[in-house]
């Protein structure tokens, strides 16, 4: 017997918690892919400029900023309407 794998469609009962589970299920990826090209381009410009390993470990830093500051921004949006609270 094969597993069912059920996927909600668009406008079905609880198809929210599917787009949150694909938005939030990138997250480690992002932080990986941030690290990852920070680092590089540090290892980049070390070899070109010969400052290792300073550059590199600047790029790790800066990716990993870079990572958390846009998880940061997915998990708590900015609010769009200005203040909050009830405007009247």
């Amino acid at each position: 017997m094969s597993p069912r794998r059920d996927f909600l469609k668009p406008g079905e009962k609880g198809h929210e918690s599917n787009r949150d589970l694909q938005t939030y299920g990138n997250l480690g990826l992002e932080i990986l892919v941030t690290v990852l090209i920070g680092t590089f381009v540090g290892y980049w410009l070390d070899g070109l400029w010969d400052t290792r390993p300073w550059l590199m470990l600047a790029g790790f830093g800066a990716g990993f900023i870079a990572g958390f500051l846009n998880i940061f921004k997915l998990v708590f949006p900015a609010d769009k309407g200005g203040k909050k609270g009830n405007n009247t």
